[in-house]
C-alpha cells in the first residue's frame, strides 16, 4: 500500500521524502513527483475535516469536473456510480468514523455519460497540523480491466474453439491441419492434409512453401485466395475462406480453411496456423437450396399481384415484390413480423390475422375479399385466396396465399348494377310507351287496310247488288216461266251469299268475328284473294295465281286467312312502290324428320300446305326481318312487317306457324300451321327485296 503524506500544489511544499534528499530543493522534489504522477496515472487527494477535497485537475477531469472547481464530498457522492455509491459512502463513513487505510475500486459516471473505473487507497493519519484529514491517491484502472476482461474473453474463445477442434477431429470434419511460419515462408502440415491437396505426406511434414501449398487450388480460386491471404496478415487474427482444391483422384472439391495469424508486439505477421473443413457435401446442399430458392423467387416475382407464405403464429415467411410495394415498406421491414406488428393499421391487422387463424386451424382453403389500406391511405378491396400449408406429415405449419387487386372491379360491378336498374325501368317504361304506340299503330294499320279494302269491297257489292236487281228485274219479266225464276234465284241466293261472305270478312277484320276453323279449298281461297286483290292493290300490280294440282284440304277460318293474305299484299305493294309482280302460291310438302338446311321454320314430320305471297319489292334488313318474326311487331322501316297479331291469333285455334326470310333476289315470309286430316304449312309471304 502506498501511504504518501500529501501537501498542496499551491504552495509546492514537499510531498514525500522519498522524492528528494535532505537539502533538495522543495520545487525540484515537487516537479519530480509530478512527472512521476502523470507517467503513471496517479492523482494524489486530500480530504480535510471540512470535507472539502484538494487534489490536482487531473483528478477533477476523472470526475468530469472543470480545472479548479470546488471538489467537496457532495460533488464526489453525485459523480459515482449509482449502483457504487451506497458501498462507498458507507466505506468513507467507516474510514472517517474507525481511523486506519482502505482500498476500493468503484466507476464513476461524468455528465458525458462515459463511465470510468478508478481505484483509490487512503489512510486516515494524525498529524497534529491537520486533525482527522484522508490523505491518498486514485489511479484510473478504465483500460487495465477492459484489457483483463477482453483476456478473459479470449481466452474462454481460445477454450471453446480448442474444444470444437477436438471435436471436430474426433468427428472427422477436419481434414488437415498446418502450421506456416510466415517470416521464413515455411509451412508444415499432417497427413490429412496431404491427402486434401494431392501432395506427398513427407514433404508436408519437413515443410514447404506458400506456392507449393496453393498450387492444387483450382486456378479460378488462386487468386482469390492469395487477396484473402495477404489481409489476414496485414489484419492479423481469424482467417477464413473456401475454394476448391484437386486430390489424389484428379477430383476438385470443396474445402473451407480456418486460421489465425498471430503478430509479434512489431504488428508483424509470425505464425499462420489454421485447419481444413471438408465442405463439398454443404457446397451441393446449398446450391440446390440457392437453385430452389432462385427458381421459388422467380415463381413468385411471376405472379401477378401479392404472393405470400406465413407461419402458424402468423410471421411473413415469404413474400414477392407486388407484397412489398402492397405494404408500402422492403421486404426485410415485415418479413419475420405479424400483419399486426408491420402494418400501420392495425384493426386491419388483426382482422387478416383472425382470417388466416380461422383457415389454418379448420385446414381448408378460403377465398375471401379484404378491405386494405394502401400506403397513401386510399382503402382497396383485394381477392385472396389462402390455403394451409402443410409440411410432409400433413401437418398444418403456416399458410399460404394470393391476393389481388379488385377495386376496379367492385367499381365497375357497382356501377353495372346501377345502371341496369336505370336501364330496367327505362325499358319498363319505354316498353310501356311501345305498347301504347303499337296499339295506336295497329288501329291505324287496320284502318289503312279497310280503307284500301273499301273501294275493291264496295265494288264487289256492287257487283252483288247489280246481280241480285238484274234477277229480279228478269224474274218480273218472266214471272211465268218456273224454271227460269228458279234459276234466277239460285243466283240471287249466290249473290247474297257472297254478300254475306264479304260482311264476314269485314267483322273478322274489325276484330268482331268468332273465329270459325272449316275445311278450306286452298286453290279456291287463292283465286277469291286474287279477285279481291286485284281492285284493291291497283293497275301497276301484277297479280298472279301459280296452285298446283290436288291441293288438299286446310283447316283454318276462311275469313281470318283471307286477311292476313291482304295485309300481306298490301305490304307487298308499298314495298314495290306501287308497281310490280304479286304471286300467290300453294303446294303440297312433306316435312321429314330432322332439321332441313335452309327451311325458316321448325315443324314436326308429317304432311303440310304451303301457301307463299311472293313480291318483286325492296326487302328487308337484318333487324327488321328478326322483329318481323315477332306476334306484334313494327319494324321501323320504310316498309312495314305484316300484321303478325291477326294470323296468330287466327291460327292458335288450328295451331298454325309463321315464318319470314329476305334473301336476294327474292325473300320470303311463312306462317305454318299443323291440322288433321292434313298438317298444314301456310306460308304468309315470300318478299322479295
Amino acid at each position: 500500500m502506498l501511504i504518501v503524506k500529501a501537501i498542496s500544489y499551491e504552495d509546492a511544499r514537499p510531498l514525500s521524502d522519498c522524492f528528494g534528499s535532505p537539502g533538495d530543493d522543495a520545487v525540484e522534489v515537487a516537479q519530480r513527483l509530478r512527472r512521476a504522477q502523470e507517467a503513471g496515472s496517479i492523482h494524489l487527494f486530500e480530504i480535510g475535516p471540512d470535507q472539502i477535497a484538494r487534489c490536482d485537475d487531473g483528478l477533477r477531469a476523472l470526475f468530469g469536473l472543470p480545472p479548479g472547481a470546488r471538489f467537496d464530498h457532495a460533488a464526489w457522492l453525485t459523480r459515482l456510480h449509482p449502483d457504487d455509491r451506497d458501498r462507498l459512502a458507507g466505506d468513507f463513513a467507516r474510514l472517517m468514523r474507525e481511523g486506519g487505510s482502505t482500498e476500493i475500486e468503484y466507476r464513476v459516471r461524468r455528465p458525458d455519460g462515459t463511465v470510468r473505473r478508478l481505484l483509490s487507497r487512503a489512510q486516515v493519519v494524525a498529524d497534529p497540523d491537520r486533525p482527522g484529514s484522508v490523505f491518498g491517491v486514485t489511479m484510473d484502472v478504465t483500460e487495465q480491466r477492459e484489457a483483463e476482461a477482453a483476456l478473459a474473453a479470449s481466452n474462454e474463445a481460445a477454450r471453446l474453439a480448442a474444444e470444437r477442434v477436438q471435436l471436430a477431429l474426433d468427428a472427422g470434419a477436419i481434414i488437415g491441419t498446418w502450421v506456416w511460419e510466415v517470416q521464413t515462408d515455411h509451412l508444415t502440415a499432417d497427413e490429412r492434409f496431404a491427402r486434401s491437396f494431392g501432395l506427398d505426406p513427407a514433404q508436408c511434414r519437413i515443410g514447404i512453401s506458400l506456392r507449393q501449398a496453393i498450387a492444387p487450388i483450382h486456378p479460378d480460386d488462386q487468386a482469390r485466395v492469395l487477396n484473402a491471404v495477404a489481409e489476414g496478415l496485414a489484419r492479423g487474427g481469424p482467417y477464413r475462406c473456401e475454394y476448391r482444391v484437386r486430390q489424389n483422384d484428379g477430383v476438385y472439391r470443396w474445402v473451407e480453411a480456418n486460421g489465425r495469424v498471430d503478430h509479434s508486439p512489431e504488428g508483424k505477421p509470425l505464425r499462420f496456423p489454421g485447419v481444413l473443413l471438408d465442405i463439398e457435401g454443404r457446397r451441393a446442399t446449398e446450391a440446390e437450396r440457392d437453385r430452389a430458392v432462385a427458381l421459388l423467387r422467380t415463381f413468385t416475382e411471376a405472379v401477378p399481384g401479392v404472393v405470400y407464405a406465413k407461419d402458424r403464429q402468423g410471421r411473413m415467411l415469404l413474400a414477392n415484390e407486388g407484397t412489398a410495394r402492397l405494404i408500402g415498406k422492403p421486404r426485410e421491414d415485415f418479413l419475420g413480423r405479424t400483419d399486426a406488428e408491420f402494418l400501420r393499421d392495425k384493426r386491419q391487422g388483426e382482422v387478416i390475422m383472425a382470417n388466416d387463424r380461422r383457415i389454418m386451424e379448420s385446414g381448408v382453403a378460403e377465398q375471401i375479399e379484404e378491405e386494405v389500406s394502401l400506403p397513401d391511405g386510399t382503402m382497396t378491396i383485394w381477392l385472396s385466396t389462402k390455403a394451409p400449408l402443410r409440411d410432409a406429415t400433413g401437418k398444418v405449419v403456416g399458410l399460404v396465399g394470393t391476393s389481388i387487386d379488385i377495386t376496379e372491379r367492385k367499381q365497375v360491378e357497382a356501377a353495372l348494377a346501377r345502371s341496369r336498374m336505370d336501364l330496367e325501368d327505362l325499358v319498363e317504361q319505354r316498353t310501356r310507351d311501345l305498347q301504347e304506340i303499337q296499339a295506336r299503330l295497329a288501329h291505324a294499320q287496320r284502318m289503312e287496310a279497310l280503307g284500301q279494302l273499301a273501294g275493291g269491297i264496295a265494288h264487289d257489292f256492287n257487283n252483288v247488288l247489280q246481280a241480285i236487281r238484274s234477277g229480279a228485274v228478269l224474274i218480273q219479266r218472266r214471272a211465268k216461266d218456273f224454271e227460269v225464276v228458279r234459276q234466277l234465284a239460285r243466283m240471287l241466293v249466290d249473290a247474297v251469299e257472297r254478300g254475306t261472305t264479304i260482311t264476314r270478312r269485314l267483322l273478322a277484320f274489325a276484330r268482331r268475328g268468332e273465329l270459325r276453323a272449316e275445311p278450306l279449298d286452298a286453290a279456291a281461297l287463292l283465286q277469291s284473294t286474287r279477285d279481291i286483290l286485284s281492285h284493291t292493290l291497283g293497275a301497276g300490280i301484277e297479280i298472279r295465281a301459280d296452285l298446283s294440282d290436288d291441293l288438299p284440304s286446310v283447316l283454318a277460318d276462311k275469313g281470318q286467312l283471307e286477311t292476313v293474305l291482304v295485309n300481306l299484299a298490301t305490304n307487298a305493294r308499298d314495298a314495290m312502290d306501287g308497281a310490280g309482280t304479286l304471286i300467290l302460291s300453294a303446294r303440297s310438302e312433306i316435312v321429314m324428320r330432322g332439321a332441313e338446311p335452309g327451311r325458316p321454320i321448325a315443324l314436326l314430320p308429317g304432311s303440310y300446305v304451303r301457301l307463299s305471297v311472293t313480291d318483286t319489292g325492296c326487302g328487308m334488313d337484318t333487324a327488321t326481318l328478326a322483329r318481323a318474326s315477332e306476334h306484334s311487331s313494327r319494324p321501323r322501316s320504310r316498309v312495314r312487317a305484316p300484321d303478325w297479331a291477326s294470323p296468330w291469333r287466327a291460327a292458335s285455334p288450328s295451331r298454325v306457324a309463321a315464318g319470314c326470310t329476305s334473301r336476294a333476289p327474292r325473300s320470303a315470309a311463312r306462317l305454318c300451321r299443323c291440322g288433321c286430316p292434313w298438317p298444314m304449312r301456310i306460308p304468309s309471304r315470300e318478299m322479295s327485296r
